[in-house]
């Protein structure tokens, strides 16, 4: 079944399938949770505390659940939202860990802007990483959309503005982990 999973997340990510081509696993959602949770947490941790990057990571997780499940309930289409939610949980995990090597090169300046906000913005930041990571986050995007795309009934630019919501819920879902800990104040560095 992994080979098969593998596979349909390839195809996934180069635009040649959509999730109702990946296998139905309907109780199998804590198990892509990690799978998708787990490259996440490993670039967060690059710069931040473990505690607050497996926050975020969890927020990530649970922001593509709920965008998902928003989404398809709204199309009246929740029949379909394992295979959805599945499916964007292993295209965005194997998107992350391609991330990992370029972001590790930039992740201490990182760190070192988060720890003295007021110094100068170092003029050295490499490129080609940045670029890297662009791409990558451009593509997530473009998969993200063809997935909602498929996953809806409708055509590639609603799919992009499926993805534009999914990724606000997303990015809310994982500020407000981050703004939770911190009003805590659990994970400080």
């Amino acid at each position: 079944m992994s080979v098969n999973v593998l596979g349909k997340t390839f195809e996934l990510a180069l635009l040649r399938a959509g999730p109702q081509d990946f296998p139905f696993m309907p109780n199998r959602h804590a198990l892509f949770g990690v799978v998708g949770g787990t490259p996440v947490f490993m670039v967060y941790s690059l710069a931040l505390s473990p505690v607050i990057a497996l926050s975020m990571a969890l927020g990530t997780v649970l922001g593509i659940f709920l965008a998902t499940r928003l989404i398809l309930r709204w199309r009246k289409l929740d029949g379909r939202f394992a295979q959805t939610a599945h499916a964007l949980m292993c295209t965005n995990a194997l998107l992350t860990v391609l991330m990992i090597l370029p972001f590790s090169q930039i992740a201490p300046l990182l760190s070192e802007l988060a720890a003295n906000p007021e110094a100068p913005v170092p003029t050295d930041i490499p490129g080609l990483p940045v670029m890297i990571m662009n791409v990558l986050n451009i593509w997530n995007f473009l998969i993200t959309a063809n997935v909602y795309r498929h996953a809806t009934d409708r055509g590639f630019a609603m799919g992009l503005l499926y993805s534009l919501m999914s990724s606000g819920v997303v990015l809310a879902t994982v500020l407000s982990f981050g703004l939770l800990l911190g009003g805590l104040g659990i994970g400080g560095a």
